[in-house]
């Protein structure tokens, strides 16, 4: 995972998507009567669109909303980001498009902003990023043909994602996996204490992936058709509820190398295996779940006798060792 954003990496990523996308193949070409206006460079108080236009929108202030008016922000590729906020805070972004940027809106050291509400990115390598970014709210908004991660929190905590749709197009370029939400550590921070909650997210390598990250929370969500559902790599005492993880190439629900963490009340169907605890993982409570008509094992435990695992009050068909309730 990338734990920083400077300028050639971004730059890099626009090549990515330009190969991933193709110019004329995947990007959206809106049918404008006339060349749009270019964005306004700078906002520094509350401003609404009036039009669509191109280039990238730099919010340099707190408490500043600013609405999109119905409008596209596009970057033709030309432009490494759609909007950008750093070092801000109380900053709301709502009511419109963004589209072929690298990276739609990209947060570096803020706090309390909101994007939501109609809010659409398409076509982008990086839908959201929020980067050492805390008490956020992304809500209610569509990130569509994502190539390589929907939404990035990078060593972020206390954000909350709810209601969002989350699909890709086509994997990240060059051989990179890509993430329909990533929830990572980042060189200043961890992120913990996050909350993933009604949301869908399809067609990723993985959903829904939490690394060397605590304490998250991940619940009445759909992923389907990854091929992870939700992926839990080093990271201890998260909480994975009341989702469902259907259709996946290899695990629904998995836990590598992670600790103390709760997997519950989740059905996991259809995959390749449905819940998967893999060796090295430890102390973990999969509790009350619903894992059925899976390829390989409804669930499974790859530690000797589950080691210190509680598996207990599920349902399923088979299992790889009798210590599985």
């Amino acid at each position: 995972m990338r734990e920083s954003t400077g300028t050639a990496e971004r730059l890099l990523f626009i090549l990515f998507l330009v190969a991933a996308l193709g110019l004329t193949g995947g990007r959206v070409i809106p049918a404008y009567a006339q060349s749009p206006p270019a964005c306004p460079t700078l906002v520094t108080s509350n401003t609404t669109l009036k039009s669509d236009c191109v280039g990238t929108i730099v919010v340099a202030a707190s408490g500043v909303t600013l609405n999109l008016g119905g409008h596209t922000v596009d970057c033709e590729f030309a432009f490494p980001e759609g909007i950008v906020i750093t070092d801000q805070s109380d900053v709301r972004v709502t009511n419109g498009t963004i589209t072929n940027c690298a990276f739609g809106i990209l947060v570096t050291r803020g706090v309390n902003h909101i994007f939501d509400t109609n809010l659409n990115l398409v076509v982008v390598a990086y839908g959201i990023a929020l980067e050492d970014t805390h008490s956020s709210h992304l809500r209610s908004l569509t990130i569509s043909q994502a190539a390589c991660v929907g939404v990035l929190l990078g060593g972020s905590s206390n954000n909350r994602l709810d209601s969002l749709v989350i699909t890709t197009r086509s994997r990240c370029p060059l051989g990179f996996e890509n993430f329909g939400i990533a929830v990572v550590t980042s060189s200043l921070s961890a992120a913990t204490d996050n909350v993933i909650t009604s949301s869908s997210v399809a067609g990723f390598s993985n959903g829904i992936f939490v690394f060397a990250s605590d304490a998250n929370t991940i619940q009445s969500s759909t992923i389907n058709n990854n091929a992870w559902g939700i992926l839990l790599n080093e990271s201890n005492s998260n909480t994975i509820q009341s989702n469902t993880a259907t259709n996946q190439l290899v695990d629904g629900i998995a836990i590598y190398m992670g600790a103390a963490n709760i997997i519950t009340a989740n059905t996991a169907d259809m995959n390749l295996n449905g819940i998967h605890v893999l060796a090295g993982s430890t102390d973990n409570t999969i509790t009350s779940n619903v894992a059925l008509n899976n390829g390989g094992s409804d669930l499974e435990d790859d530690n000797p006798n589950c080691d210190n695992n509680t598996w207990s009050h599920n349902r399923f068909n088979t299992a790889n060792q009798p210590c599985i309730h």
